[in-house]
């Protein structure tokens, strides 16, 4: 209610004038189309607790964009539990969209992770299925310059 009173969208926090939605639910109904086309990537926000209240914050408005979007904040207990959980369930399948003198393309990135192909382990005239791989986990940094280097 305080956002109407201040003249924003309760959905997008823009203000009314520059609300996003219609825009979102465009690029939500692009972005659900070609993930069928892609390999599964799972995207987590980590953001700074600062962030999640400015119209500006990125990661609000990925979770509208981006089916199955995670926003985690940091400082809170329980999101730093999921984030290491999310971590941990997807060994050498994780990275950081950050900027860096380190920072590697996202094709190279790709390229390592591409499937492993496996001894296959069926019984004979039994049809293989290829093993599994758990999901990439792109995590996505939000919060201001200053802010995500700390984080």
């Amino acid at each position: 209610q305080e956002l109407e009173e201040q003249g924003k969208c309760t959905a997008c926090m823009m203000q009314a004038s520059y609300c996003l939605c219609p825009c979102l639910a465009s690029l939500r109904s692009r972005a659900t189309t070609l993930r069928g086309e892609s390999p599964p990537v799972r995207f987590v926000v980590w953001m700074h607790v600062r962030e999640r209240g400015r119209a500006s914050n990125t990661g609000k408005l990925l979770e509208r964009v981006l089916p199955g979007t995670e926003v985690l904040l940091q400082d809170v207990p329980e999101d730093l539990q999921r984030f290491q959980g999310m971590v941990s369930s997807s060994p050498g399948r994780v990275f950081v969209l950050y900027p860096s003198e380190e920072a590697i393309a996202a094709s190279d990135m790709l390229a390592r992770v591409a499937p492993r192909a496996g001894p296959a382990s069926c019984e004979a005239g039994t049809p293989c299925a290829a093993p599994l791989e758990p999901p990439l986990v792109a995590v996505l940094v939000d919060g201001t310059w200053r802010q995500a280097k700390r984080m």
